[in-house]
């Protein structure tokens, strides 16, 4: 059995309280790093009502227990919190937060957090964003590529947290792999599989990376809210994949095509980020 290898380095982890959000924490505590939990009590409400929008989710939902069974060995975390999230920008939280002296605050499926924890954190508080930013920012944003035809957009980014929503400079960003066979929930779950090492590998080699970079956030630009997640857009996004949009992009895949899928001036960010993590 491989033994984990031991950081010294502390990990405060605020997320939300899904099976994905669950397993980064177990991953990170599985890697060696000492990490802390605040978690948001929330409820997720969308406009996708009825039968379509339940199997939806029941479909990512069993595919997040397929690809996350492990949790159940993992170690328990040791330090945790729960709160609301009207709760969270308050003095209680950002208190417990400074008790625990992290070397890093990780922000994962939580609400916006206000300027007292960006200052107090500076340089110190990273986001994981599901989605490419700039290119696609708000909620679902690893959802309404399929809607929109544009597979090649699929990633995850992760940036230096600042008071805007998904603006931070980026450290690292990565598309998803597809393969035959995919479904939105298969291509969105294994991203985030791969995202934990990627993560553990940036934490440990942090004081070496270059400084993140600024995002063009004059660049061509989408912004999804929770209300924007509609049975239309399942709809669409189901339609395009009936229609072959897996196969297509599969048979047509390469460097070119991904730039194309608005990802032109954030390419070499994600090169640069990829060839360091080899």
């Amino acid at each position: 059995m491989t033994q984990n290898i031991v950081y010294s380095k502390k990990i405060l982890i605020i997320r939300a309280d899904d099976l994905r959000h669950r397993a980064l924490s177990a991953s990170l505590t599985r890697s060696g790093f000492t990490v802390s939990e605040i978690v948001i009590s929330k409820h997720y409400v969308s406009n996708s009502r009825g039968s379509l929008g339940d199997r939806h989710f029941e479909a990512r939902a069993q595919v997040e227990r397929d690809y996350f069974r492990y949790l159940d060995m993992g170690p328990e975390i040791s330090t945790f919190r729960q709160f609301s999230s009207e709760e969270i920008n308050g003095s209680e939280a950002i208190l417990f937060a400074k008790q625990i002296m992290p070397d890093f605050v990780i922000t994962f499926g939580c609400p916006i957090l206000d300027r007292q924890w960006i200052h107090t954190f500076q340089d110190k508080i990273l986001g994981i964003h599901l989605g490419l930013s700039p290119y696609y920012r708000g909620s679902g944003t690893n959802f309404f590529p399929f809607v929109n035809n544009e597979i090649g957009a699929v990633g995850y980014t992760l940036m230096n947290l600042d008071e805007g929503i998904d603006t931070g400079a980026i450290f690292h960003q990565q598309y998803a792999s597809v393969i035959l066979g995919d479904s939105i929930h298969t291509i969105g779950t294994r991203l985030i599989q791969s995202m934990f090492s990627d993560i553990a590998k940036i934490l440990t080699s942090y004081e070496s990376l270059e400084d993140a970079i600024p995002q063009d956030l004059k660049s061509s630009s989408r912004y999804y809210r929770v209300r924007h997640f509609t049975n239309e857009a399942l709809i669409l996004a189901y339609q395009n994949l009936r229609n072959g949009a897996i196969e297509k992009f599969i048979e047509h895949e390469d460097e070119e095509d991904r730039k194309s899928t608005r990802l032109n001036s954030s390419h070499t960010v994600i090169s640069y980020a990829v060839f360091c993590l080899k």
